[in-house]
């Protein structure tokens, strides 16, 4: 039988899941829904990119997938910080806890960084992005619960 992992190790390897892999889905999902035109229609602020070609289009959604990679990294940090608090403390956290500390976390970043307009789906991508990083932990054996 496996011993299982260190309190220490378990809320590290939460932590460095949580703002590493956190915001390259994060990335990912936007790069996805906007490469698409229905994508770039849903939006409604696309400006030029709407009538541009696939390479233009492509070019303004990788542009949107790096801003969100860069402005995510503060949240996912946020929200590391809590769940390797509780993973530490011995208490674990089960896929509604790090689907709630991910929306609360970039709610509060997206808030204060006047992205006001924007927060009801921010909120929604953070706690999916949440939920699949509470499942690759599981999946990695971590012991989270």
């Amino acid at each position: 039988m496996a011993k299982r992992m260190p309190a220490g190790q378990r809320a590290l390897f939460t932590f460095l899941l949580t703002t590493l892999v956190g915001p390259a889905l994060a990335a990912l999902a936007v790069l996805a829904v906007l490469a698409g035109s229905t994508g770039i229609g849903l939006l409604g602020r696309a400006g030029a990119a709407v009538g541009a070609d696939f390479g233009a289009r492509m070019a303004w959604a990788g542009e949107r997938a790096l801003t969100t990679f860069v402005w995510s990294a503060m949240p996912a940090g946020l929200a590391g910080a809590v769940l390797a608090a509780l993973v530490w403390r011995g208490f674990g956290f089960s896929w509604i806890t790090a689907a709630v500390t991910a929306a609360v976390a970039a709610t509060l970043f997206a808030a204060l960084g006047g992205l006001a307009p924007q927060v009801m789906p921010v909120a929604f991508l953070s706690a999916c992005v949440g939920v699949v990083i509470w499942q690759l932990a599981q999946h990695l054996k971590l012991n989270l619960t």
